[in-house]
């Protein structure tokens, strides 16, 4: 597709193109037209200098597509610092020169109470509950598209446009 594409990581165990965290990639100014974070604010200590970061490397007129949770257990990997809400991420995109285009929310209130049963079915079952982790989660999505309540959310995720 003409694309030139790049992953970053805190190490290159997973294959990861470049090492770097989100406030500090190692990029050039510019340098990118489109930074895909998704689900990794919430693992970095001041997701403000992600955001400065995002804003210093994508181009005037490129894109920032970032996903964070709102609802979700502690998962330290290897830390685990916030959950955002809507309002809070338009507000660091906003910050930090980018325009949002778009904002979602994720998954309703049936979902997250779905998902915060199964981690606690997890607790007790281990993976021996998976038959069960999968009832529990099919049915919450079918009843969170039923009955749709964006106030508890599992996930936040927008497009931002980089301001020139």
């Amino acid at each position: 597709q003409g694309f030139d594409v790049r992953t970053l990581d805190i190490t290159s165990d997973f294959g990861a193109d470049l090492v770097g965290k989100a406030d500090d990639t190692g990029l050039p100014d510019s340098s990118v037209d489109l930074v895909l974070c998704t689900q990794v604010l919430e693992h970095t200590p001041s997701p403000w200098l992600a955001m400065e970061e995002f804003r210093r490397i994508v181009k005037p007129g490129g894109y920032a597509v970032i996903s964070v949770p709102h609802v979700w257990f502690y998962h330290p990997h290897p830390g685990d610092f916030w959950r955002v809400t809507p309002e809070g991420l338009d507000h660091l995109c906003r910050q930090f020169g980018f325009e949002v285009e778009e904002l979602r929310v994720q998954g309703g209130t049936v979902a997250a109470l779905a998902q915060m049963l199964n981690v606690m079915l997890y607790g007790l079952l281990g993976k021996l509950g998976a038959p069960l982790f999968a009832i529990v989660g099919t049915t919450g999505d079918l009843l969170d598209r039923a009955i749709p309540n964006p106030l508890f959310t599992l996930n936040v995720a927008c497009k931002a446009r980089r301001l020139p």
